[in-house]
């Protein structure tokens, strides 16, 4: 029970300090009990303490007693990058790129990372920088992909061979955690139009509205699960009456004709990405 309860402790999102402060009492009591490598406790201990960038502290647990339960790269990491924080106590955009290109096998502990970043000063285009690699590293096909960002109304636009935007990790039924690549961008509208994404893939976040112009056939049941989600724009003959009865009462369907969805698909683009002219 002890292990299952270590397990869940970095899928929680947006903790307050108090509950990180305590996961990490709760995992440092685990660790100090003399716990076989097997359980390990260690390893959750290292794990957080990357996810908060004390790499001091992480790459220090070698030193325990049983420490043999802590993946050997993760204490190479540790050791890398400790060096590598600045005046404020975090990685520069550029290091924090190369730590999760290092984690690339590690989702939800790259997930966490991301997340628990939030709390220190970074740009948006920073933040953007950091999202993008973490879609073209799970993503086959990876060149070609684009992603920006518009500030102003929270709007993330997907252009290229994207399919894959969130992985889910299971927390003992009925709870699953979808930690999505976009997460940390905290995005309200979502314009997917001519990728391979499928609805399914946005669980984890609360837009207000999804464009999903030109992607593939998918179920639209999901969407009830989107209690935010206020309109959804579909292209003419996307999808039948019977899959679109699927959409939630509380969403509002837009079908655009396709002669007007060829027309003004680059003029919206444009208009959105236009820079403002703040004379």
């Amino acid at each position: 029970k002890l292990q299952h309860n270590a397990q869940k402790f970095y899928a929680i999102q947006g903790s307050p300090k108090v509950v990180q402060q305590s996961i990490e009492h709760f995992l440092k009591q685990v660790a100090s009990e003399n716990a076989p490598p097997d359980s390990r406790a260690l390893e959750y201990l290292c794990w957080w303490y990357l996810v908060d960038q004390d790499f001091k502290a992480a790459s220090e647990l070698a030193n325990v007693k049983h420490g043999t339960g802590i993946p050997s790269h993760l204490l190479e990491v540790s050791r890398a990058f400790a060096p590598l924080l600045n005046a404020g106590g975090y990685l520069a955009t550029k290091d924090m790129m190369a730590l999760t290109k290092r984690l690339e096998s590690r989702d939800l502990l790259v997930d966490r990372l991301l997340v628990h970043d939030l709390e220190h000063p970074r740009s948006i285009e920073e933040r953007v920088k950091l999202v993008h690699q973490r879609v073209t590293q799970n993503n086959p096909g990876r060149i070609g992909i684009e992603l920006e960002y518009s500030q102003e109304n929270r709007r993330v636009r997907l252009r290229g061979p994207v399919r894959k935007l969130c992985f889910n990790f299971d927390l003992g039924a009925p709870k699953v955690y979808h930690a999505n690549f976009l997460n940390s961008l905290d995005p309200l509208e979502i314009d997917l139009r001519g990728t391979r994404v499928s609805v399914i893939q946005l669980q984890g976040l609360e837009p207000t509205k999804i464009d999903i112009r030109g992607t593939p056939p998918s179920s639209l049941t999901v969407l009830r699960k989107f209690r935010s989600l206020q309109q959804l724009i579909v292209e003419e003959g996307q999808f039948s009456k019977r899959q679109l009865a699927k959409v939630p009462a509380w969403t509002k369907v837009v079908i655009v004709p396709k002669e007007a969805e060829e027309i003004g698909l680059k003029k919206r683009d444009e208009q959105t990405l236009a820079p403002k002219d703040n004379s």
